[in-house]
């Protein structure tokens, strides 16, 4: 509803709309992690979050795009590098992980509209369907080396260090 009235209100002055700003630093930040509110520490929290924002997204475009056909919608994705700390197969397979879950999750979910693995085991569809997003906006903060470490659970076993940040 809120993104239908704010299409209804300003769709004469606007054409290009994000309906998200980098939804994986709100989950990593709020839901698995405890930075920020509600700071629930918990992966399924996080998972039940990012499901829920994906919905939110594929039912905004369907919403904006039957109220304002021409417009451009999309979102705002965080897109850091991440490189294995060393040539381990288990660094490498954590900065896999790692990169999959922050990079490919979002981007693969807007473009074939179904919510791929982990967030639903029988590939659940989307309102709106495959490539409810006309564009993608990317900010890039750096580059994250990558070692893996079996206590950092929260973190897909791998634990980062950021070598080159860029604003």
């Amino acid at each position: 509803r809120y993104a239908a009235e704010c299409i209804l209100r300003l769709g004469d002055l606007v054409t290009w709309w994000a309906t998200m700003n980098e939804p994986m630093i709100l989950i990593y930040m709020a839901y698995i992690g405890k930075a920020w509110p509600p700071g629930l520490g918990s992966l399924p929290a996080g998972r039940t979050a990012l499901i829920n924002q994906m919905k939110a997204h594929h039912a905004a475009y369907v919403l904006g795009k039957a109220i304002q056909p021409k417009s451009q919608i999309g979102l705002v994705i965080n897109m850091p590098a991440f490189d294995p700390e060393r040539e381990s197969a288990l660094d490498r397979l954590v900065v896999r992980a790692q990169d999959y879950i922050m990079n490919g999750l979002t981007v693969k979910a807007m473009d074939e509209g179904v919510l791929p693995l982990p967030l639903s085991f029988n590939g659940h569809k989307l309102v709106g369907g495959p490539r409810a997003a006309d564009w993608f906006g990317l900010n890039y903060y750096g580059q994250y080396r990558v070692q893996f470490d079996p206590r950092m659970t929260g973190e897909l076993f791998g634990r980062q260090v950021q070598v080159g940040i860029r604003t």
